[in-house]
């Protein structure tokens, strides 16, 4: 059985392919890191050759395993994005979340729903937008253990809440895990692409 695209190349930090019939563009962002093959900012030209290229009617942004790393990054990603109006709308700029989604790729969430059209699809945020991280480390000196700690309190949004919540919600439940199935990319194939 084939793994469903947001099961498929985990390991990397950021992937993406152009699904032909459903003239989509799927951008997996698993790891808010730069890549040693790759770095983000000649991944980013990259992927937007290939809008330029192809006929992309819908945009979609997976941060569903993305657990964070350095929130900055993505800000390369926000500006192209805005420089293409035929996508940065309602109903084909996609973003999809989840109960893995974690710390900078939460601060990135909200900057895709803050700062662009993006309808966010799936579930809720494991942890709220506004939050301690940038996670430094020291080592004590008699027991040699090592202890983490926030160094940076951040505070993208405007509203406390325990969670970024989906405009659409779709839960992910054990029968389609197992059966392989995504029923956010559904979702998603299903919305009117021409609502705006």
């Amino acid at each position: 059985m084939n793994q469903p695209l947001y099961r498929q190349q985990m390991d990397k930090p950021y992937w993406y392919t152009y699904l032909k019939n459903e003239k989509t563009l799927y951008f997996a962002y698993n790891q808010c890191k730069d890549s040693s093959d790759k770095p983000f900012p000649t991944f980013v030209d990259e992927l937007f050759q290939t809008v330029e290229e192809n006929q992309v009617q819908r945009f979609i942004v997976d941060l569903r395993h993305n657990a964070g790393g350095s929130s900055d990054l993505f800000g390369i990603f926000i500006e192209k994005i805005k420089q293409h109006p035929e996508l940065n709308q309602k109903g084909r700029l996609y973003v999809a979340i989840g109960r893995k989604t974690f710390s900078a790729a939460v601060l990135n969430a909200v900057q895709l729903r803050d700062e662009t059209n993006a309808i966010l699809i799936g579930e809720p945020t494991s942890n709220k937008p506004n939050h301690f991280g940038q996670v430094d480390r020291f080592m004590l000196p008699a027991s040699g253990l090592t202890v983490s700690h926030s160094t940076k309190y951040f505070h993208p949004s405007r509203t406390e809440t325990e969670s970024i919540y989906p405009d659409v919600r779709v839960p992910l439940i054990s029968y389609d895990f197992f059966a392989g199935k995504d029923s956010v990319l559904e979702t998603i194939f299903g919305y009117p692409s021409d609502e705006k």
